[in-house]
């Protein structure tokens, strides 16, 4: 039973919990998917995988084995979703399975190497291919890759702190 008020005429409610919104179309999570993708250097890497293995067929393979195991893991995210569907991902699938302590340590290893490693992958990516359209110097590839990082950061806090102001 809720405690009533001092008067004795009202009782307390509890606030209700925080909801997720769900306001991302079919196309907007689709393209963001791509965008992944498209921005995990998936131009860079066709080239040293089929330097690696030797022949464009074992290539061909090793990208429809990885795409394979790709869709596996996103069903399993897409369950994992479905069943916990609390805003913070991978960190609450493993706060779940694991503990706090778990998804505590790998919340900070995305935040210190992972996410940060491909971001500047795809940073450096993305000034090699500005290389072959415009004449600059590794100094300039490095500066246009570390003003790649820093408009997207720009761009993707913006979005972060609008998205926020929405009721």
């Amino acid at each position: 039973m809720l405690p009533s008020c001092p008067s004795g005429s009202a009782t307390a409610v509890a606030p209700e919990p925080p909801r997720l919104l769900r306001v991302l179309s079919l196309w907007q999570t689709t393209a963001i998917v791509m965008g992944i993708m498209i921005g995990s250097a998936i131009f860079i890497v066709p080239a040293e995988i089929t330097r690696e293995v030797g022949t464009p067929r074992t290539a061909f393979w090793v990208w429809i084995i990885s795409g394979l195991l790709s869709l596996f893991g996103a069903l399993s995210f897409a369950e994992l979703a479905a069943m916990l569907p609390q805003a913070g991902g991978q960190y609450v699938y493993l706060r779940e399975a694991y503990g706090s302590l778990v998804s505590f340590l790998c919340g900070w290893a995305f935040f210190l190497a992972v996410q940060s490693g491909s971001i500047a992958t795809v940073a450096v990516g993305f000034s090699q291919y500005l290389g072959d359209f415009f004449p600059i110097v590794p100094w300039q590839q490095k500066l246009a890759a570390s003003a790649t990082i820093i408009l997207l950061t720009a761009i993707n806090y913006r979005g972060v702190r609008e998205g926020g102001r929405r009721k």
